[in-house]
């Protein structure tokens, strides 16, 4: 999956778990209900990708892009990762 463009890709419920999606562009994807679950995102794009309910407990998520990225409540982070302080877009129900 390294380098891979999945620019604007409907990949709801896609099963990333373990994978390693290194510098892959999921750049306005549709990543709604994912599971990034122990996945190495290093260098990812995610910008104005819909995150809605996925599972983003993945590694090097800190050095991936997550401006204009959409989430919810329902989506799952690392304790450590702040998504609005990495320019992620919460949505309210």
């Amino acid at each position: 999956l390294m380098n891979a463009d999945f620019t604007g890709a409907n990949l709801a419920k896609a099963q990333f778990r373990g994978a390693r999606p290194i510098a892959v562009r999921f750049t306005d994807a549709n990543l709604t209900s994912a599971d990034f679950s122990s996945a190495d995102v290093g260098q990812a794009t995610f910008s104005q990708a819909r995150l809605c309910g996925a599972k983003m407990l993945c590694h090097r998520l800190q050095d991936a892009i997550l401006d204009g990225a959409i989430f919810d409540d329902s989506t799952q982070w690392p304790d450590s990762l702040d998504p609005i302080e990495r320019g992620a877009v919460k949505v309210v129900d």
